[in-house]
């Protein structure tokens, strides 16, 4: 089984697809099932996907019932392995709702640095403990984004900037660092129509959000571990 992002360096995931597809009929061999990994909400998305040879697509950020579900259909001789979960996992809201605009409400609740019901959904656990080491391996990859993103827009290549951007995006949103997601897709989408300079303004927003993250993760880190070093950002 293979699971595949859209945005990678060299092949994506539908050329990926393609070439896997290609080989297995010149060679005989049997389907591989291909499983695309993607934060892309267009409504073409699954057509795409199914016109380059892949079987389905999981929408980022997804939870740990939707994996183990796309496991269980595509790759069921893998069951065995799969541990069982430590606790019942805790769902987040429908896309609908999430995505949808009620933080602007009059009245509603200030929208959290990062969403804890996704770090459960996706684990499977409420364990804080379980959502801080998901946090460092978040910072640890994604900690130094913005000046990532700061040498991208030095280059002057709008692809740079787009995939740089496209890929912490992702990786937000699995978090639940949804205003932080947000602000990435804004300079995303700026690269993506080739407005560099617009891109440049909102990394401002982006570098305030991870900045955010940043104290956010200490400050569960610290609540776990009191004799926890500071992240830096």
């Amino acid at each position: 089984m293979i699971m595949t992002d859209f945005h990678m360096p060299e092949m994506d995931g539908f050329e990926l697809a393609r070439a896997v597809r290609k080989e297995e009929q010149q060679r005989g061999m049997v389907r591989t099932p291909i499983v695309a990994l993607t934060a892309d909400v267009l409504p073409k998305t699954e057509a795409d996907c199914m016109a380059a040879g892949m079987d389905a697509y999981l929408r980022k950020p997804f939870e740990m019932p939707k994996l183990i579900e796309a496991l269980e259909i595509w790759n069921p001789k893998a069951q065995h392995l799969r541990r069982p979960p430590a606790s019942k996992p805790r769902l987040s809201q429908p896309v609908s709702e999430r995505d949808g605009d009620l933080a602007l409400r009059k009245n509603a609740a200030p929208e959290p640095v990062v969403d804890r019901s996704v770090l459960a959904g996706l684990l499977a656990s409420d364990a804080g403990a379980d959502h801080v080491d998901a946090l460092l391996r978040f910072w640890d990859a994604c900690g130094n984004g913005p000046e990532e993103l700061r040498e991208a827009l030095a280059t002057g290549v709008s692809k740079s900037v787009r995939e740089a951007a496209h890929a912490l995006k992702g990786a937000a949103a699995t978090i639940g660092a949804r205003s932080l997601a947000a602000a990435l897709s804004k300079l995303e989408t700026a690269a993506r129509t080739g407005d560099l300079s617009g891109a440049a303004h909102c990394l401002a927003e982006v570098r305030v959000d991870f900045a955010r993250v940043c104290v956010h993760i200490d400050a569960m880190r610290v609540a776990e571990s009191p004799s926890s070093a500071a992240l830096k950002v």
